[in-house]
């Protein structure tokens, strides 16, 4: 049985509050887009994601792809695999970011 969040691949530093994960809009041609599962802000490309914003609405015309689309597709990599002791590591291996005591946020190394 597959859990939530499945494809998180960062937390949403718009609201603070939610995880931005791979999604993929129906009416599109099945886009890949980064959303925030909170907030609804909407990222087009993995390296905007907390940097420009493309969209903040609430949209039911997305859905979670499915893993062969996500493995397919070259995004499997971004997906996070761990965000425990105080670190965001990606599935390529990438340390994402970490945790600042400082700004109280995970930042990138």
């Amino acid at each position: 049985m597959r859990g939530k969040y499945n494809f998180k691949v960062d937390w949403c530093n718009a609201c603070d509050q939610g995880w931005i994960e791979i999604r993929k809009y129906v009416n599109h041609h099945n886009q890949f887009i980064f959303k925030c599962s909170e907030c609804f802000v909407e990222f087009k490309v993995y390296e905007d994601i907390n940097k420009k914003t493309i969209s903040r609405e609430i949209s039911f015309n997305s859905i979670e792809p499915t893993d062969d689309e996500v493995h397919g597709n070259g995004l499997w990599g971004y997906i996070i695999k761990e965000w425990e002791k105080k670190m965001i590591i990606r599935n390529d291996g990438v340390l994402w970011k970490v945790w600042s005591e400082e700004k109280k946020m995970f930042v990138k190394p």
